[in-house]
């Protein structure tokens, strides 16, 4: 289900540009990556990061 919610974001907002997923513990899992419970004794979850467009004459930070 997060890679299908996650492709329906990157479909829904082409103009954002995914980011390079964690790493240490976390593992790919489609654009984002995944933390399983074995791998740090807690709970699991998933990451996804995109960089909005920059604003015409703004930043794109923040």
């Amino acid at each position: 289900e997060t890679v299908g919610v996650a492709e329906g974001f990157e479909a829904s907002h082409p103009e954002w540009s995914s980011l390079a997923p964690l790493t240490g513990p976390w593992e790919p899992w489609g654009t984002g990556a995944i933390l399983l419970p074995q791998a740090q004794g807690s709970d699991g979850m998933v990451v996804f990061r995109w960089r909005r467009p920059a604003e015409p004459g703004g930043s794109s930070d923040g």
